[in-house]
C-alpha cells in the first residue's frame, strides 16, 4: 500500500480533518485524543463539486503530451498548458477548466 493511495483513500471522506486523523492512525500516532481533537476542530469542512469532465480532459492532455509529442511535462507545466491562454490543445479546447476552477484548485 502506498503512502498516496492511503492518502486518497482518507481524502475521499471529504473532510481534510478525517484525512489527517486517518494518516495519523496509518503512521502509528499513539495517542487517539489528540486525533479526536483533530476532528473536533475541524471547522472548514470541503466544497464538494463535480470534476470528472475535468479529470478526463486532463488525462487526455497528458497522453497527448506524453505519448504523442513524447515530451515530459511537471505538474505546473501541465496545469500551465491546461489553463493557458494561447493556443489550447484540440482536447482542451472540447471542455477548458471553467472560471469556477481557481489556480489553486488546479494545482491540487
Amino acid at each position: 500500500l502506498s503512502f498516496w493511495t492511503i492518502v486518497r483513500y482518507a481524502h475521499s471522506f471529504g473532510s481534510d480533518a478525517v484525512c489527517r486523523a486517518t494518516m495519523l492512525r496509518v503512521l502509528g500516532e499513539p495517542d487517539i485524543a489528540e486525533v479526536q481533537g483533530i476532528l473536533d476542530n475541524d471547522k472548514e469542512g470541503v466544497e464538494e463539486r463535480e470534476v470528472g469532465k475535468h479529470a478526463m480532459t486532463v488525462t487526455e492532455l497528458v497522453k497527448q503530451v506524453t505519448m504523442i509529442e513524447r515530451k515530459d511535462l511537471t505538474q505546473p507545466q501541465l496545469v500551465a498548458l491546461w489553463r493557458g491562454t494561447k493556443e489550447p490543445p484540440p482536447c482542451v479546447k472540447n471542455f477548458p477548466p471553467n472560471k469556477e476552477l481557481s489556480k489553486e484548485d488546479c494545482d491540487w
